[in-house]
């Protein structure tokens, strides 16, 4: 049946939420018959069209029944039936809890327009924690409630985001990550007072349950997410110690009743899954508990992956967590075993709500917070004034869907974006003059990267493996290459400046793509990120001094371009590789590079000015448009490279995500 039918059937002409109620009731219909999205038994889903049922249909008629008509199609009545009932049954929370353990009805605890995110509960359940910009929408500060009733009360009030609380085991302290001074892990008194600085550039803090240790991370926010290596911190001592190494940890741990193991969503590098895994508070190797749902093409998980942290909380036996599966992000469960050593049953879905229920947090008595994301990221563009600075931003696309990766034909007429609006990730097209919106492509596999041909008339699209070139006007598609990196950009002359490719290098391919040359070896650097610029004699890219790992630090090269090789001695450095700066992008008329950077501890664009003969830097580089509010960011666009900055004639033009969250309470009881 088509959405559309389904939606005439089940609620006619009354207004309802249509996406999110099918979405929900879909969910719940699954769940109810053992299925699944990402590997159906019953229901598929056919992207942009709707839903089909596949199981095998039996009907039962006695032969000595008058047959007056022909009998009904019961597929379709049975299907119609499920859903009618089901979406009946929206408003009642339904789940189907792991064998030991169920959870009550949720409560929404906070109702904020803007991001209250990041729940910490006190061990007896009567204190919840959170970070929220519901002071002015500019950042984020720590909050504390009393769950009996009252109102919040603010404990930091600081320009730079305060988030990421945990309130210690006897509810005196708060720890928090901040990003004054420079970012850290500070202490707050639950009854307001001094900050104290605990660990310098840490990320995520935990408490052990006796409250003598902190867990902890130090890493950064990178393609869309965290990543970071684990460490331990006795507060008495001040010791240190690095736990489950050669593993990025995604989020913050749970920590085992008895104090002796960290639970953490991780992966051993970027290219990697996450998964969960377990490791001793003394050290040693890491142990992966399980394997987590998510697409089987590696390169598209950052496309469909979380925009914060991932939280793993443990109660009792229990491991609970947030997973996507499918077109629901929901809250999981699974028992462990009591060494600590291996799951005992299956991780099962725990919660069904709407939206996307993220980040749980679990008292000694059962209580359990989380929070429901709402996230989307959109098609802006800014003006530039004379000096290169940039005005107020307006969008380009306004949907709750998953736009990204804009690309624009030199003439400025005609723009290309990946979206998921559709159902799927495929690659539209903006016609900048009259403001129609079209697919350019309708495939099954994601399509998660594009790039438009300099005359508009082509788009290189890539799904993680192959590169195909889909014609403009008629939608015909050709193999480019496969496993050779994603397309970066176009020459005057139809060959495509690919990274990174399968040794983390930069390439360029012919016009049919069966002859490729390295341009840009890796040796020390890895580079990616090539650009072109408007008259086709330079390159800009960058570079990171870690292959294959996140790190703070990158550097942006410019260098001639003929279309071989480039000797590693005539890369000119434009940034002094001492912060994040990458993603770089020549302006109109090749005297300035626009990037992607970190440096004021918020992903903002800045720039700085070349000279038009050399392409040495003149002056200083400086902030061309500051993006700061935690709700909306260029860090909220799954993959920096799809944030993909366009300069257009005077303008700019790139993605950028918003997220909207509130936080829900519900119990978790043992089953009698």
């Amino acid at each position: 049946m088509t959405r559309e039918e389904l939606r005439e059937k089940l609620w006619g002409p009354t207004f309802v939420d249509f996406e999110e109620g099918l979405n929900t009731a879909v969910r719940k219909l699954r769940d109810a018959l053992g299925d699944s999205a990402s590997n159906p038994r019953f229901i598929e889903t056919l992207p942009r069209r709707g839903y089909r049922f596949i199981a095998p249909v039996q009907a039962d008629v006695a032969a000595t029944t008058p047959v007056s008509k022909p009998p009904p199609n019961r597929t379709r009545i049975y299907v119609a039936a499920g859903f009618v009932t089901l979406a009946l049954a929206t408003t009642v929370w339904f789940n189907r809890p792991s064998r030991g353990w169920t959870s009550t009805p949720p409560t929404q605890i906070t109702r904020d327009s803007g991001l209250t995110t990041d729940p910490a509960i006190s061990q007896d359940g009567t204190l919840v924690a959170y970070a929220s910009d519901r002071s002015d929408h500019s950042n984020l500060d720590i909050w504390l409630q009393h769950l009996s009733g009252g109102e919040a009360r603010r404990l930091t009030d600081d320009p730079g985001d305060d988030s990421e609380p945990d309130i210690s085991p006897d509810g005196g302290q708060i720890a928090f990550r901040s990003e004054r001074a420079g970012g850290g892990i500070y202490t707050v008194p639950t009854l307001g007072g001094p900050l104290s600085l605990i660990v310098k550039n840490g990320f995520v803090p935990r408490f052990s349950p006796d409250g003598k240790q902190l867990a902890y991370a130090v890493g950064s926010f990178g393609s869309g997410a965290f990543a970071g290596q684990l460490r331990i911190k006795n507060l008495a001592s001040g010791a240190v110690v690095e736990v489950a190494d050669g593993l990025m940890a995604a989020g913050p741990v749970g920590w085992s009743p008895d104090g002796k193991h960290l639970a953490f969503i991780g992966r051993k590098d970027i290219p990697d899954r996450h998964d969960l895994w377990i490791c001793s508070v003394d050290g040693g190797p890491a142990t992966r508990l399980a394997d987590l749902p998510h697409p089987p093409n590696p390169h598209q998980y950052v496309q469909f992956g979380v925009v914060r942290t991932s939280a793993v909380a443990w109660h009792h036996d229990q491991l609970i967590l947030s997973l996507k599966e499918g077109d629901s992000t929901n809250l999981w469960t699974a028992r462990i075993s009591p060494d600590a050593r291996r799951l005992v049953e299956s991780v099962t879905r725990l919660t069904l709500g709407s939206g996307s229920e993220v980040l749980p947090a679990v008292s000694n008595t059962g209580r359990m917070i989380f929070a429901n994301h709402s996230h989307s990221v959109n098609i802006w563009e800014t003006s530039l004034d004379s000096n290169g600075v940039a005005g107020p931003i307006r969008r380009l696309t306004g949907d709750r869907a998953l736009n990204y990766r804009p690309t624009v034909s030199r003439d400025g007429t005609v723009m290309t974006f990946i979206s998921d609006r559709g159902g799927n990730f495929d690659v539209w097209k903006k016609d900048l003059l009259t403001g129609k919106e079209s697919p350019v492509t309708r495939t099954l596999t994601p399509e998660i990267f594009g790039t438009l041909s300099q005359n508009g008339a082509e788009v290189a699209t890539w799904d993680g493996q192959i590169v195909s070139v889909v014609s403009m006007t008629d939608g015909a598609s050709r193999p480019f290459c496969e496993k050779c990196g994603r397309p970066d950009v176009w020459t005057a002359d139809g060959r495509l400046i690919l990274s990174p490719g399968n040794q983390r290098g930069v390439w360029i391919r012919s016009p049919n793509g069966k002859q490729g040359t390295m341009i840009a070896t890796p040796r020390e650097f890895a580079k990616t990120g090539p650009d072109l610029s408007h008259d086709g004699r330079w390159l800009t890219l960058h570079t990171t001094s870690t292959v294959g790992r996140l790190t703070s630090k990158r550097q942006i090269f410019v260098a001639p371009f003929s279309g071989g090789p480039i000797p590693e001695e005539s890369w000119i450095p434009v940034t002094d590789g001492e912060a994040l700066d990458r993603e770089p992008k020549w302006s109109v008329d090749d005297t300035q590079i626009f990037f992607l950077s970190d440096r004021d501890g918020f992903r903002c664009i800045f720039a700085r000015k070349l000279d038009r003969a050399t392409k040495r830097p003149l002056g200083e580089l400086f902030p061309v448009l500051h993006l700061h509010s935690p709700g909306q960011s260029l860090m909220l666009v799954p993959n920096t490279g799809n944030v993909s900055i366009v300069p257009v004639a005077n303008k700019l033009i790139f993605s950028m995500g918003e997220l909207t969250s509130n936080l829900w309470l519900t119990e978790m009881r043992q089953r009698q």
